[in-house]
C-alpha cells in the first residue's frame, strides 16, 4: 500500500486577496488606474446614495454639496473613486457591476460630464489643498499646445502657497469651471475633498490661519458639485 505525502499548506496560499485590498484606495493615484475598481462591490445602501447624489444634478437643485461619513476601511474613498468616474463620464472605464448603478434617465437628468477636481486632506488650509488639485486637473485637461493662461495662474499659486486665501481658491475653482465649460471640456466640475478631517484638524490648531466658518461658506457656494469625506 502506497501512502500518498500531502505537502503542508500555508495559511497564506489558502486566500486569493486582490491587490486594491492590500492599501487604502487613493483618489489622485487611483482615478487613472482602470483596475483600481475591480472587485468593488456596491451595497444597497451605496448604490441608494449615488442616486441620492444624482439627484443633486437636476436644475436648480439645492443638493450640490454632501458629506460621507463612516468608520476606518468601510469603503469612502472607493466609493468616491466610483462616483469620480460615473460623474466624470468615464463610466466605461468601469467594471461592469458599477457601471450602470445608477438610473440617469430615472432621475430625469442627462449622464453627467463633470471633470472630477480631487483633493486628499493634509494639515494645512483647504485653500492650498483646493488650488494644488484645481492645478493638476487644469493640466490634464490642457495638455496640448501653449499652456493656457489659467494653468499657468495656477501654476504661480502652487509655488507661493502662503499667498493663496480662501477667496482666492474659490474664484480659481469659478474660472476653472467656467472655462471647462467654454472650452466644451466639461458641463462643470466634481470637487471630491477626501480626508477633510485633515483640514478640519489644521483649523482646529491653527484658527489664526483657517477660519472653520469657510467650510460652511463652501458648501453654500453652488459652483458644482462637492462631496466632502470625513474620516
Amino acid at each position: 500500500m502506497t501512502i500518498k505525502q500531502h505537502k503542508p499548506e500555508r495559511i497564506a496560499d489558502l486566500f486569493d486577496i486582490k491587490a486594491r485590498y492590500l492599501r487604502s484606495a487613493n483618489l489622485e493615484l487611483d482615478f487613472a488606474d482602470a483596475r483600481a475598481l475591480d472587485g468593488y462591490v456596491l451595497t444597497d445602501h451605496a448604490k441608494a446614495a449615488a442616486n441620492r447624489l444624482a439627484a443633486g444634478l437636476k436644475k436648480n437643485s439645492g443638493q450640490r454639496a454632501w458629506r460621507i461619513t463612516g468608520d476606518y476601511g468601510s469603503g469612502k474613498s472607493s466609493f468616491a473613486l466610483c462616483l469620480a468616474n460615473l460623474f466624470g463620464g468615464q463610466e466605461s472605464a468601469l467594471p461592469a457591476q458599477i457601471r450602470r448603478i445608477i438610473d440617469f434617465r430615472a432621475e430625469g437628468i442627462r449622464r453627467p460630464y463633470l471633470a472630477p477636481v480631487l483633493v486628499t486632506g493634509t494639515r494645512e488650509r483647504v485653500s492650498v489643498g483646493v488650488v494644488r488639485a484645481l492645478h493638476q486637473t487644469l493640466t490634464d485637461y490642457y495638455q496640448k499646445g501653449k499652456k493656457a493662461a489659467l494653468v499657468q495662474s495656477a501654476e504661480k499659486w502652487i509655488k507661493h502657497p502662503e499667498k493663496i486665501t480662501d477667496e482666492l481658491a474659490l474664484d480659481l475653482l469659478c474660472q476653472t469651471r467656467n472655462k471647462l465649460i467654454a472650452d466644451g471640456k466639461g458641463e462643470g466640475v466634481l470637487l471630491i475633498i477626501d480626508e477633510l478631517g485633515k483640514f478640519l484638524e489644521f483649523a482646529s490648531f491653527h484658527p489664526q490661519d483657517q477660519d472653520i466658518y469657510f467650510f460652511s461658506v463652501w458648501q453654500s457656494w453652488r459652483v458644482g458639485v462637492r462631496i466632502s469625506r470625513y474620516s
